[in-house]
């Protein structure tokens, strides 16, 4: 596959184009994409208009309410009024185009729920359509994802559906990728495939010294079945919180009581090697351990409730 280079007028140098494949198919992925960012633009400007038409009061009330996992406390949503609201705002003003990319990201909650169903089933159409291309368009997707594209996302669930004619191509990729930045979507995107072709390359994987590529190296074996539970213990002493959420669902699937030790010290504070407590993962570990009761039939003495409250 030939790689192409556009000059770029802003700025006068040569930049890398996207390699798309000589043929039919690339020629329709990239119409593809371009179909998808007029759906997201059109989408991302409704929001923004209705964003810039609320009063200060309205756009602080929407950021503390989605600033935060949790959400706010009745003290923060009391404590809101009119006068404080512009100091809230002028947080992100200070941040420039980063805060206004922020803002935005916040504005995206003024979409309703009728909007955001048709977007929904916009969305869902054209990814059929990239479906529907078949290995004719695995070449071009896995660029995308190597680009680290503003598409590699749609790219790297296409590609897992389009399994299992993907898996050798994403084999290779993730062999020859293994020390870019982008090793860990590919992964990802094997770990989709519940292929069991890909296990030697997972099990590889564990071994990588990102914490994301091992992340998705586990869960893709405990897709395919062949993670032990000495593998999801190992992780749930990883510092990465996406590798401790993907142990604690392995250990719950897995179903073995000798788990429980564990999963109750995670339940209950959450250590994480003394970072600091987690409520999303203390809250995954007291399913997994409801799990493991309700498969074993052990009897299992549960944290209470308000310890996952706190």
């Amino acid at each position: 596959m030939a790689s192409k280079y556009v000059m770029c007028a802003t700025v006068c140098t040569l930049v890398l184009a996207p390699a798309w494949p000589e043929d039919a198919s690339g020629a329709r992925l990239q119409q593809l994409w371009t179909k998808l960012d007029a759906l997201w633009k059109e989408r991302d400007d409704l929001a923004w208009r209705r964003w810039q038409a609320l009063s200060d009061l309205e756009k602080a009330r929407i950021i503390v309410k989605h600033q935060r996992q949790g959400g706010p406390t009745k003290e923060e949503l009391a404590a809101l009024t009119e006068e404080k609201a512009p100091s809230i705002l002028a947080e992100f003003t200070k941040k420039g185009t980063d805060g206004e990319r922020q803002l935005r990201g916040f504005a995206s909650y003024t979409i309703r729920s009728e909007e955001s169903r048709a977007y929904q089933g916009r969305r869902r159409a054209i990814d059929e359509e990239i479906v529907a291309l078949g290995e004719e368009a695995v070449p071009g997707l896995i660029d995308e994802m190597v680009r680290e594209g503003t598409h590699r996302f749609v790219a790297r669930e296409a590609l897992s559906r389009i399994s299992p004619v993907a898996v050798p191509a994403l084999l290779e990729a993730c062999e020859k990728q293994q020390d870019k930045p982008w090793c860990a979507e590919l992964m990802e995107a094997l770990a989709a495939t519940k292929d069991s072709r890909a296990r030697e390359a997972l099990l590889r994987g564990l071994e990588h010294r990102w914490a994301r590529v091992r992340s998705a190296a586990l869960s893709g074996l405990l897709g395919i079945g062949t993670a032990t539970q000495e593998m999801c213990l190992r992780f749930l002493a990883e510092e990465d919180r996406d590798s401790r959420s993907v142990a604690i669902r392995g250990l719950g699937e897995i179903g073995d009581v000798d788990a429980v030790p564990a999963l109750m010290e995670v339940a209950r504070t959450d250590p994480a090697r003394g970072k600091g407590d987690f409520l999303p993962l203390r809250k995954a570990a007291y399913d997994a351990l409801k799990k493991i009761a309700e498969r074993t039939g052990a009897k299992i003495e549960l944290p209470p409730e308000e310890v996952l409250r706190r």
